[in-house]
């Protein structure tokens, strides 16, 4: 009977060189993948760059909205409609545009200077922004000092590579 040749090769498995390399190259695989997780992670995102931009614009127009001196009532208006564009200069010009809204506001000789400000983003899309700001006002008149709350709504609109405050929604003139 023919004898069964037995083999006397060694199975070939990795040796301690290759064993370094397949370690070394897992590292530097995990290295890579761990950088670009990270650079995902904590790079400023262009959107999110955009949006804190435009919240700080909206911040910044509700403060001026709140903020007025009835002795400057004309540099008042002024900033206010200039920081707006479409509905929402036409809500401030209506509000704030009238001889009556004028004159009650001289009058009553109303200084407002805002304590504090929050503002929030309440929704985004690619080209809008939704916000709302709440704000604590002291107010001075003739019959005295008082603090104020307001809360104001607004929209931006991107055009182009700007932002636009578009619509908002004025806390409501009360009689001074």
């Amino acid at each position: 009977m023919p004898e069964a040749k037995v083999s006397s090769k060694k199975s070939r498995g990795l040796g301690p060189k290759q064993k370094r390399y397949g370690a070394l190259l897992l590292a530097a695989l995990l290295l890579i993948g761990l950088s670009v997780a990270a650079t995902r992670l904590f790079w400023p995102n262009d959107k999110e760059d955009d949006v804190s931009e435009v919240q700080k614009q909206f911040c910044d127009f509700a403060r001026s909205l709140i903020t007025l001196d009835y002795n400057d009532w004309d540099g008042y208006f002024a900033s206010i409609s200039g920081k707006t564009s479409g509905e929402a200069k036409e809500t401030v010009e209506r509000n704030f545009g009238s001889q009556e809204t004028r004159d009650a506001v001289t009058a009553s000789q109303l200084r407002r200077e805002v304590l504090s400000n929050d503002c929030g983003v309440k929704s985004e899309s690619s080209d809008r922004v939704d916000f709302i700001a709440f704000l604590v006002a002291k107010s001075t008149n003739a019959e005295g000092t008082f603090v104020e709350q307001f809360a104001i709504t607004g929209e931006t609109k991107r055009a182009g590579d700007s932002w636009s405050i578009t619509k908002v929604d004025l806390p409501i003139l009360a009689p001074y």
